[in-house]
């Protein structure tokens, strides 16, 4: 299971969705990752935002920019305890659930401070044409309170809930989602929907048993289940099956010493396989050289 990667600025682009449901979930054309992790500084406020929701030509006129925000995080580094499968480490119980919420929910979290920079843009340009999407991660539900050792608790997240049972693993998921629609409704946000939920774990190796229930309760609400899958990742030509209305393929390139061709390959399967496509950086693409160079192939490759 490889952890989700740092990345300080995707695009993703739209891909084909997986199934018809009775209240359509929302399409983005794109979408940018907005997380927390061990950076500084670790909140994101309104002037952080700013170069993500707008953006300005070279003669002065400023335009929106991304549809949808997503937030997710793969491990909470306050707490010291992770939110997806990692080979080490404590998995995160309801407390740590509960503080990724208010980061992301709470009055002057993530979601909070993203309305106040749309409202500051539209002040300027007028409202956008429809809301911005706001997409949340959800936490796993890892079965073991230490994921590497198979003889640790499985009843470390509260609320007496037992995760070596798919239906308490259940239980708490919808606790999780349901708790983040109540808390985005009492924003009461103009300028943002909660258009859908994002699945963490990176392949369906370990959690394909709950993809199916999860992306069912989000898809009666009307919200998408969406998945950004490693390369060649568990599962990643099967995205449909499993349930997951959007899919989004890393070709994991820019991080790692791997060919150039492995951009155009990725291409190549994500067509095949109807999925979108990730870009994936950080500051490290502003260089002239190295990295830089990298981003520039990520870009050649997804033109042709």
């Amino acid at each position: 299971m490889k952890k989700i990667l740092f990345i300080i600025a995707s695009l993703l682009v739209i891909s084909c969705s997986s199934k018809k449901t009775i209240s359509e979930p929302r399409t983005f054309t794109d979408v940018t990752l907005v997380g927390y992790w061990h950076r500084e500084p670790y909140s994101w406020d309104a002037s952080r935002f700013a170069p993500h929701v707008s953006w300005k030509t070279p003669d002065g006129s400023e335009h929106w920019l991304f549809e949808a925000f997503l937030f997710l995080e793969g491990s909470d580094w306050i707490h010291g305890k992770n939110l997806t499968i990692s080979p080490s480490g404590v998995s995160a119980d309801k407390e740590v659930w509960k503080y990724q919420l208010d980061l992301w929910l709470g009055d002057g979290g993530g979601v909070y401070e993203l309305e106040k920079a749309c409202a500051d843009v539209a002040s300027r340009i007028g409202d956008p044409a429809r809301k911005r999407g706001v997409i949340i991660g959800i936490p796993d539900a890892i079965m073991f309170e230490n994921f590497a050792d198979k003889t640790s608790a499985t009843t470390y997240w509260g609320d007496e809930l037992d995760f070596s049972s798919v239906d308490d693993r259940m239980k708490a998921l919808k606790w999780y989602i349901d708790s983040a629609r109540e808390m985005f409704s009492s924003l009461q946000c103009k300028y943002l929907e909660l258009a859908g939920f994002y699945w963490l774990p990176e392949d369906c190796g370990s959690t394909s048993d709950l993809i199916g229930q999860v992306a069912s309760y989000v898809n009666d609400m009307g919200y998408s289940l969406n998945w950004i899958p490693y390369y060649h990742a568990e599962g990643y030509t099967r995205w449909k099956s499993f349930g997951f209305n959007y899919a989004y393929y890393q070709p994991n390139y820019f991080f790692y010493d791997v060919p150039e061709s492995r951009v155009a390959t990725a291409c190549t399967e994500a067509a095949q396989h109807g999925l979108a496509m990730e870009l994936e950086f950080d500051s490290d693409a502003l260089a002239s050289v190295g990295k830089g160079n990298r981003l520039r192939s990520y870009m050649s490759a997804f033109r042709k």
